[in-house]
């Protein structure tokens, strides 16, 4: 059957193609040689992937069932693989997280100490008046309280759900011996850090959003979703 057949029976089909750059969750810095398809490459029957290059960046086309959006996985041997929806013809940055290679990462649940509380307005952002942060600072008793109410998110919803501001209060989290680097965003978000792993989580919880300064975009994201 020609190409021309199958696309005239399928009705909707289209073309389409996404584009973008692949980051080290953590570093953000560009990963090079990420599987990019419409299977993931563990599976046995993955075919027609294409690949990141040198500074992450690619480019991925074809022809879908859908026009709107597309869905692909981000497969590397070095990182856990990510399923996102791209909307068509648009660019998009992802974030994978690097797997982990030693014990089993912090577990919120159990006993912690928190230690080296420091309060930081240095956060990469694109707000320049840090005077923003005079007035904002977290106790170690808000900061349990935040652990215990986070979320984990992917680097889509830390990129559009959050605001990235310039404040924050840094740590160390101790748990069976083992240190864990803590960075808390006053834009409702957190990261918890070990040399071989990194795990990102936002605020949702209405308790605990009481001790940032701007909180998630949940009513606004599902109003710019509805309205694609």
């Amino acid at each position: 059957m020609s190409l021309f057949v199958v696309l005239a029976l399928g009705g909707c089909d289209c073309r389409y193609e996404i584009s973008g750059t692949v980051l080290d969750e953590t570093s953000k810095m560009p990963i090079r040689n990420v599987a990019i398809g419409k299977t993931d490459t563990t599976d046995p029957d993955a075919t027609d992937h294409t690949y990141t290059e040198k500074y992450g960046e690619f480019v991925f086309s074809g022809i879908s069932g859908s026009c709107d959006e597309v869905t692909v996985y981000f497969s590397h041997q070095d990182y856990v693989t990510k399923k996102m929806a791209i909307p068509n013809y648009s660019s998009a940055t992802i974030y994978l997280k690097r797997k982990s290679k030693g014990n089993a990462f912090f577990d919120r649940q159990r006993e912690y100490k928190v230690k080296n509380l420091v309060k930081k307005n240095n956060a990469p952002s694109s707000m320049n008046d840090t005077t923003i942060c005079q007035e904002w600072n977290l106790t170690e008793k808000q900061i349990r309280v935040i652990i215990g109410e986070a979320k984990e998110i992917n680097g889509s919803q830390w990129h559009y759900q959050f605001d990235h501001l310039p404040c924050r209060v840094t740590g160390k989290l101790v748990q069976n011996a083992k240190e864990y680097d803590l960075s808390v965003n006053s834009g409702a978000w957190l990261t918890i850090s070990s040399p071989d792993s990194s795990t990102m989580y936002g605020i949702f919880n209405e308790q605990a959003n009481a001790y940032f300064m701007s909180t998630a975009w949940t009513k606004e994201l599902e109003a710019y979703e509805q309205s694609e």
